[in-house]
């Protein structure tokens, strides 16, 4: 991300790949599972500093966030892809 100036842009070239950051995570959790560790956390739930953007893909800041929850600048989040995984793993 280039923060020389705010808000921060993309490059031209990212991809926004939920359902990457989903698998990433499932995986990942199997892997602690098998290897019998009693706790993982996950990064983080929200980042509101890198808030989505529907109208241009360089400020769509969320693409480039660990979060589990997208966040638009007026304040709404929604869940994604991997917040979902991760729930689904839990629930188990």
């Amino acid at each position: 991300m280039d923060r020389s100036s705010p808000p921060g842009r993309l490059p031209a070239d990212t991809v926004r790949d939920e359902a990457l950051q989903a698998s990433e995570l499932a995986d990942l959790l199997a892997i602690f599972e098998a290897a019998n560790l009693r706790g993982a956390f996950v990064y983080t739930l929200i980042a509101p500093s890198y808030p989505s953007s529907a109208v241009d893909p360089a400020l769509d800041l969320d693409a480039a966030s660990y979060a589990l929850v997208r966040s638009w600048p007026d304040g709404r989040v929604e869940p994604k892809a991997a917040f979902h995984a991760v729930a689904a793993r839990y629930r188990q």
